[in-house]
């Protein structure tokens, strides 16, 4: 079970992340900020109005700033694309610290050394780059980019598309059992920094993303 431990001026909260699924199917909105209609509310004059969006994402959970005034900080980095948790990491909005708990996200076991990003070939790159793109956007749901859609945006079949995922999935060690995988593989890429912010950069223009009040 994920739970963010919440320390205000009046004391530590626990709160709950099981996310309750909506009317319409997917997950409720997860956003943290000043504003009193949002799903946590800090009273903290630091914190914007709408300031993070917390996000499952392929059994895990992510954080990502809605272009707030003073940024969101996890482990002392101001993060500038979305974030994937792990159990203990210290999240700073304002003047509010969190801290994000979950030991069944630490997939990697501290005494296993962690592999080496595999080689990655100029094709394949620019497939994970359109699988990637809805976690680089202001997308309220994420998810990994379908087939379809990236056989659409590179102008090619949904067979090489595939053949190519299938390759990547090999790479990166993601059963062919898995739940989402196309997501998984997603945070792989990202956790592995061979995707990124960079990738973008085009997209990614200041204040794109400047949903927040102040």
């Amino acid at each position: 079970m994920a739970l963010l431990e919440v320390f205000r001026p009046q004391g530590r909260e626990v709160v709950s992340l099981d996310a309750p699924e909506s009317e319409g199917g997917g997950f409720a909105d997860f956003i943290v900020g000043r504003s009193p209609e949002v799903w946590l509310t800090l009273e903290d004059r630091n914190v914007s109005k709408l300031h993070a969006k917390f996000s499952p994402v392929a059994g895990r959970w992510a954080i990502e700033d809605l272009g707030s005034r003073n940024g969101t900080w996890v482990n002392g980095d101001r993060i500038v694309q979305m974030r994937i948790f792990r159990h203990g990491d210290q999240i700073q909005l304002g003047s509010t610290t969190l801290l994000f708990r979950d030991p069944s996200s630490n997939v990697d076991s501290t005494t296993t050394p962690k592999r080496a990003a595999p080689p990655i070939t100029p094709r394949e790159r620019a497939v994970l780059v359109e699988l990637c793109r809805p976690f680089f956007s202001s997308n309220l749901v994420k998810k990994a980019t379908s087939r379809r859609d990236m056989a659409q945006a590179m102008y090619t079949g949904d067979a090489a598309i595939q053949q190519h995922l299938g390759h990547l999935y090999d790479k990166f060690f993601i059963a062919e059992d898995s739940r989402d995988r196309r997501d998984l593989l997603a945070v792989a890429v990202m956790e592995a920094g061979i995707i990124g912010p960079k990738d973008y950069s085009d997209e990614l223009a200041p204040g794109s993303q400047g949903a927040c009040g102040k």
